[in-house]
């Protein structure tokens, strides 16, 4: 129920962010367009939404990930995101794993135009997780966490609908875990609540635009 009052708090803020930056963009643009095309000339089209996967994710113990973009001005888009994972490697107290589920809402700016260039990341996550065995952990720990973060990257452009992404992200926020001594073994060595702030994600992400 936390969770779900911190997802709602964050969209509505993000929402009301994203419309202020769009009325801001109005007053400088007649047309509602998003321009696509080089800096020496690009032409108004009628992009506004974009779906991708990170494929930095899916290599990463196999996190099925998919992604939605809406463009509200020239410079903005706010986007939603879900991250799954359900595999383990190996068997025993030594299984490796990153079990996962996630949502996170966001918003962008993006300096030059939307779907071309830098950007500017802002979210809000909340994920349910249960990871052993990696980063060199020794042990398993389960539990969820919610929290904002920042990032940045850069889009480049390969045709009128495909672009790829490259960029970064860092995280922070509230956690609720329990820490086991294995994958299998069961045995409770730590349990609590805490802050923490990391490292996020890698994007490489493959983007199709409509």
């Amino acid at each position: 129920m936390r969770i779900r009052k911190f997802i709602l708090a964050v969209a509505v803020f993000l929402t009301f962010g994203a419309g202020m930056a769009c009325a801001q963009d109005a007053r400088r643009m007649p047309s509602d367009s998003v321009m696509t095309g080089g800096r020496d000339g690009f032409v108004p089209v009628e992009h506004h939404f974009s779906l991708f996967t990170n494929v930095a994710d899916w290599s990463h113990f196999g996190t099925m990930n998919a992604s939605f973009l809406y463009s509200v001005s020239r410079r903005s888009t706010v986007g939603a995101t879900l991250r799954y994972n359900p595999f383990r490697f190996g068997r025993g107290g030594g299984a490796r794993m990153y079990k996962m589920r996630a949502a996170e809402v966001d918003y962008r700016f993006w300096p030059w135009h939307v779907y071309s260039g830098w950007w500017m990341l802002a979210d809000a996550q909340a994920r349910e997780y249960n990871r052993a065995n990696i980063w060199g952990m020794d042990y398993d720990e389960q539990g969820w966490a919610v929290g904002a973060g920042l990032g940045f990257g850069y889009t480049y452009m390969l045709s009128d609908r495909w672009n790829v992404e490259g960029g970064v992200s860092v995280w922070g926020g509230y956690k609720d875990y329990k820490r086991y001594e294995c994958a299998d073994c069961g045995r409770l060595v730590r349990k609590g609540a805490k802050p923490f702030f990391e490292p996020d994600r890698v994007f490489v992400n493959l983007v199709y635009v409509f």
